[in-house]
């Protein structure tokens, strides 16, 4: 997307950025299974992945639903320029759901959980690595943002 573009539709922009983070985010965890052993990676894949996964979807049916990637002169940009309090709403909570993601990226980076990974070879019993508790705060976060979307649609449409 052109610069120009996102100045015009920046709920679009927005919203195309999460989707990325999201990709991103599944893809990461999807290294954290596969680098692991079949046991440590089975629950933290079903668990985190199932959820990010969940999320990303929620977003994709709330994008769809309220026609953020319609025809220029019906979408969801062009729909809320009459409306400026709505739509400085819509943005900030896509905003928050992109720093979210953006937080679980680093907290979930292979740096930053190389330790858990190794404690986890040496401990075995306390069981195998989950998402930190900071990017499990991050995903609700992301969730209260995406039920709120959920509830403005009702406004919008």
């Amino acid at each position: 997307m052109s610069g120009m573009k996102e100045d015009e539709f920046p709920i679009l922009g927005s919203t195309q950025r999460c989707d990325r983070h999201f990709e991103e985010l599944l893809k990461t965890l999807h290294k954290w299974t596969t680098g692991s052993s079949q046991a440590t990676g089975q629950r933290y894949t079903f668990r985190s992945k199932e959820l990010v996964l969940d999320y990303k979807l929620r977003l994709q049916f709330w994008a769809g639903s309220v026609g953020v990637d319609d025809e220029l002169m019906d979408c969801l940009d062009t729909q809320l320029r009459k409306k400026p309090d709505l739509r400085t709403l819509v943005l900030q909570l896509l905003q928050l759901v992109d720093t979210n993601l953006q937080r679980i990226l680093h907290f979930e980076s292979p740096r930053n959980r190389l330790g858990l990974v190794v404690h986890y070879i040496f401990k075995p019993w306390l069981g195998p690595p989950t998402l930190t508790p900071a990017s499990g705060a991050a995903l609700d976060a992301i969730q209260g943002c995406i039920e709120r979307l959920n509830h403005l649609a009702i406004t919008i449409r």
